[in-house]
């Protein structure tokens, strides 16, 4: 089962079931790069491989500890997850994985893009650094030729959906129970 090729724009919100938690699942079919200006003293990276993750360690190590350090290994190596940073004076300070091809929670197409889980540390949330990072994560993924992006996010977590709006998705095509 594949999920319908619609505009999301137009698409009917999901069913809810009383008493289930849902993600949203919002999709975006784009043939150019999305616009984010560059912002002084923020930097965008996407990791591909394990030798663009390197140079990162420290910091890496940092947001996800000394195991979580060897599961950003472990997933670059697969070769179907991505991770993109933005980094402001050395640390980094939102973060989220990108997965071509596949998701656990939900059909998608060969080429398709999923973009969770996204994070941004506490102390560095509403400054616009998640959208920045999505636009500019939607962007490279553009430029490498992919055209149908996908994202989710519980229901209930309403600055994330203001993210998701801000980047250019509609309103939600599909929810799935959170467990």
């Amino acid at each position: 089962m594949n999920v319908p090729a619609q505009d999301t724009k137009e698409a009917a919100a999901p069913r809810r079931d009383s008493g289930v938690s849902r993600q949203f699942v919002y999709r975006q079919v784009r043939s150019n790069e999305l616009p984010a200006e560059e912002r002084k003293g923020v930097e965008f990276r996407l990791l591909a491989s394990l030798g663009d993750a390197r140079p990162l360690r420290g910091a890496l190590t940092r947001v996800f500890g000394l195991f979580g350090w060897l599961k950003v290994c472990v997933k670059l190596a697969a070769l179907k997850r991505l991770l993109y940073v933005v980094i402001v004076e050395g640390r980094i300070v939102n973060w989220g994985w990108i997965a071509v091809s596949f998701c656990r929670h939900y059909p998608v197409e060969d080429g398709d893009v999923v973009m969770v889980p996204l994070e941004t540390e506490e102390a560095d949330r509403r400054q616009g650094y998640a959208t920045w990072g999505v636009k500019r994560a939607i962007s490279a993924m553009a430029r490498r030729g992919h055209r149908v992006f996908f994202i989710n996010t519980h229901e209930g977590n309403l600055n994330m959906q203001k993210v998701i709006a801000a980047c250019g998705f509609g309103r939600p095509v599909s929810s799935y129970p959170c467990r």
